[in-house]
């Protein structure tokens, strides 16, 4: 008798209240996108001819999170008031939206599994992206052609990429009316613009290089040759020596005269060099004994020569080319010097 008056005095309640006051209103729904890229969506873009990224793969499951503070007016039993899914305009859902309608209430974030369909109507067209940037990285690099970077590939971090729309329902609990209510965010993106083989096999291969022909050490580094003694007063006959080195940059053979001013010329003589080394030439030398009176070399103006021989030995290289000679200078003056005029030899 009791509950029979109870549920008659409810509903007489009900009929005299507006109908706004016992419905299930969506007292908070707010949804805002997650910071940074490391959670962000992942589209994969490829190329299906070398040239551009042109395809976008619809098989990649992508999924978009959000962050999420709803609440209805009643909860009713069990969290049961509660409905809520994301939508993505150019996106297909794949799977349950979390959480959980009845854990709603108590989540601070809210995701979903999707598949690109297309993308009609977001902020961000993805293979405009890819293309913009293959542009971009071209006009940076100037000596990179398009098909070098469509190789590499390269992946973009597009803020504000997507949006992503929470929709809830906060069912009646009782004799008033649900809610449907909605908030939009735009999120973060991860543009992934995949590295072509195709375009790899279209890379201009270099032109080959002509191999410079190898430029070969000269085979002579140095040669010296000089007199001993180079200037001589005394006693005659007197031997004059000429002394000869050849330094080689490498293993090789040279071949060599002497040749006196006269007019004598010795054998052609050989040395071998069996790495960079240096060696001495034949011994070579000239005995000068003191010539006639009526012989002494003149002076220019007719006066006599102090010296009663002058004249030289040269070394001249056979081979290898180039060739090239030294010469080497002496002075002789035969007689009994005085000891206080007499020159040094050192």
């Amino acid at each position: 008798m009791l509950k029979s008056k109870v549920t008659s005095l409810l509903i007489i309640l009900a009929l005299l209240l507006p109908s706004s006051a016992l419905a299930n209103k969506i007292t908070k729904l707010d949804v805002w996108a997650l910071e940074g890229f490391n959670e962000a969506p992942l589209i994969k873009v490829y190329s299906t001819n070398g040239e551009s990224w042109n395809a976008v793969d619809d098989t990649v499951p992508v999924v978009f999170k959000v962050r999420l503070n709803a609440k209805c007016r009643f909860e009713g039993r069990g969290n049961k008031a509660y409905e809520g899914d994301l939508q993505i305009a150019g996106f297909e859902i794949i799977g349950d939206t979390d959480p959980a309608h009845f854990l709603i209430p108590h989540s601070s974030t809210a995701q979903g599994l999707f598949r690109y369909a297309g993308g009609a109507d977001q902020p961000v067209n993805v293979l405009n992206a890819c293309k913009t940037e293959l542009t971009k990285r071209m006009s940076e690099n100037a000596d990179m052609s398009k098909y070098e970077v469509l190789a590499k590939g390269l992946e973009i971090k597009y803020p504000g990429a997507f949006k992503v729309k929470y929709r809830m329902f906060c069912h009646a609990t009782g004799l008033g009316k649900s809610d449907l209510g909605s908030d939009s965010t735009l999120v973060n993106a991860r543009i992934q613009c995949a590295a072509s083989d195709l375009a790899a096999s279209k890379i201009p291969k270099p032109e080959p290089v002509p191999a410079k022909p190898a430029r070969l050490v000269s085979l002579i580094k140095a040669v010296t040759f000089d007199a001993d003694p180079a200037q001589y007063q005394g006693k005659c006959p007197v031997g004059v020596r000429f002394n000869g080195k050849i330094t080689s940059n490498r293993a090789g053979t040279v071949k060599y005269r002497y040749i006196s001013h006269d007019g004598r010329e010795s054998p052609t003589f050989t040395l071998k060099f069996a790495r960079a080394e240096t060696k001495a030439t034949r011994k070579w030398s000239r005995t000068l004994s003191k010539p006639d009176t009526k012989n002494k070399i003149a002076m220019p103006g007719g006066r006599a020569s102090k010296w009663d021989h002058q004249g030289w030995q040269r070394l001249d290289v056979l081979e290898p080319k180039p060739t090239g000679s030294v010469t080497a200078n002496y002075k002789v003056d035969c007689k009994t010097p005085d000891p206080a005029k007499t020159l040094k030899i050192n």
